[in-house]
C-alpha cells in the first residue's frame, strides 16, 4: 500500500492501572514486575512515544510503600512531557453508584495525590468500567475535570459510527462543557493482539492532510504482561524483542 507522506494523524493512548484495596501484597508485586515496571522501562527507552497513564489511589498507596523509586521514574517522564497523568475516583468506584459528594471527593483526592507525586494536576479522568450516566458532566466539571474517554458503544448507540469518532464530543449537564473521547474497540482488540503493522496501516489509512484526526485507545495496563501468556509476547524472551518494543519502534 502506498501512503501520502504529507498526511498525519494523532494516536491517543491511555493505560489504566488498578489493584483493589485489600489485594494480596504478592499480587501487587507480581503485576508490578510483569506489567507496570516493563512499561515504564519501555517509555524510558523510547522518549518520542507519548501516552497517558492512570494509576488508582489504592495502587499508588502500595507504590508509595513498596516502590517509591518507581514513582520518581514516572515523575521524570511527566516532567519531560512524555507522560500525561490521568485522574479518577481514588478507589476506582463505579461513579453512578456512590453519592455525588463522594464522587467529587474521590476525584479531588486522587488529583491531589497525583500532583504531589508527579508535579502535574490531571485534567482528565478514567471512568471506572466506563460506566456513564448523563448527570456525570456537572459533577466532573465541579471536580475540575476537562475530559474523559468512554467506550465507542456509547456513541454508536445514539447513531454515530466509526467515521464520526476521530475527535471529541462536547457534553454538559447544567454546567460548563466536558470533552468526551471514544476509545476505539478495533484498536482495543488490535493492541496488542494483532501484528504491529495492522495498527500502523490502520492509522495511515485514516490520516488526513490537515492532521486533525485523533484515534484513541484506552485499556487496562495489566494486559501488557500480566494477563495469561502476555508476558513473553509483550516483552520478549530468548533475546527477542516483544510486541511493545516493536510497536514503540514503529511509532517512532
Amino acid at each position: 500500500m502506498t501512503y501520502n507522506q504529507t498526511h498525519s494523524i494523532y494516536l491517543g493512548l491511555l493505560l489504566h492501572n488498578h489493584q483493589p484495596v485489600g489485594n494480596f501484597p504478592w499480587v501487587f508485586q507480581q503485576v508490578f514486575e510483569e506489567a507496570y515496571l516493563p512499561m515504564v522501562e519501555a517509555l524510558e527507552r523510547h522518549p518520542n512515544v507519548r501516552l497517558s497513564l492512570h494509576y488508582t489511589g489504592s495502587l499508588l498507596d502500595w507504590m508509595e510503600e513498596a516502590q517509591p523509586q518507581f514513582l520518581a521514574r514516572i515523575a521524570a517522564l511527566v516532567q519531560r512531557n512524555q507522560v500525561e497523568m490521568v485522574g479518577g475516583g481514588y478507589y476506582e468506584p463505579i461513579l453512578p453508584s456512590i453519592p455525588d459528594a463522594d464522587k467529587i471527593a474521590q476525584i479531588r483526592r486522587l488529583a491531589e495525590h497525583v500532583q504531589h507525586h508527579f508535579g502535574a494536576k490531571p485534567t482528565g479522568v478514567w471512568i471506572a468500567e466506563r460506566v456513564w450516566e448523563p448527570g456525570l458532566p456537572r459533577l466532573l466539571r465541579e471536580a475540575d475535570v476537562e475530559w474523559t474517554i468512554l467506550d465507542d458503544v456509547h456513541f454508536k448507540n445514539v447513531g454515530l459510527d466509526d467515521a464520526d469518532l476521530y475527535g471529541y464530543y462536547a457534553t454538559e449537564d447544567q454546567s460548563s462543557v466536558l470533552k468526551v473521547y471514544a476509545t476505539s474497540k478495533s484498536l482495543r482488540y488490535t493492541i496488542p493482539w494483532r501484528p504491529v503493522s495492522e495498527t500502523i496501516d490502520t492509522m495511515r489509512s485514516l490520516a488526513t492532510a490537515d492532521g486533525r484526526r485523533i484515534v484513541v485507545m484506552g485499556d487496562d495496563g495489566e494486559k501488557f504482561g500480566s494477563w495469561p501468556e502476555t508476558g513473553p509476547y509483550c516483552w520478549g524472551r530468548d533475546g527477542r524483542a516483544g510486541w511493545i518494543e516493536e510497536f514503540f519502534t514503529a511509532l517512532e
